[in-house]
């Protein structure tokens, strides 16, 4: 991962690898990109957005490139509120949610 923040010119970057809240536990991160774990199972995917969620930073985003078929779209959606799909290839979506810089609960 390295590699490809160099490869592609990044000066603002570092690749952290970790099993979210498990290996991070005080990190917050303003981009979350991920082909998370889909293989296993459904509480699990949730599992792994709902803690992308909380390693965020107000204002930060989280990217996931997953199977079209499989329901994280729903499951962004109810963890951050919002979910867009920016990408697709080949039987593969990229959808992107972004954390709110309100708290919960407050309106702009």
């Amino acid at each position: 991962m390295e590699k490809n923040i160099e490869l592609n010119g990044v000066q603002n970057a570092h690749a952290v690898l970790g099993d979210i809240t498990l290996d991070l536990p005080r990190m917050r991160f303003d981009l979350v990109i991920s082909n998370p774990p889909t293989h296993s199972g459904k509480e699990v995917l949730a599992s792994f957005v709902g803690e992308a969620r909380e390693m965020l930073k107000p204002g930060g985003r989280l990217y996931l490139v997953v199977n079209r078929l499989l329901s994280a779209r729903d499951m962004m959606a109810s963890a951050f509120g919002n979910v867009e799909q920016v990408g697709r290839h080949k039987g593969f979506i990229v959808l992107k949610a972004t954390k709110s810089r309100l708290p919960p609960g407050e309106r702009p």
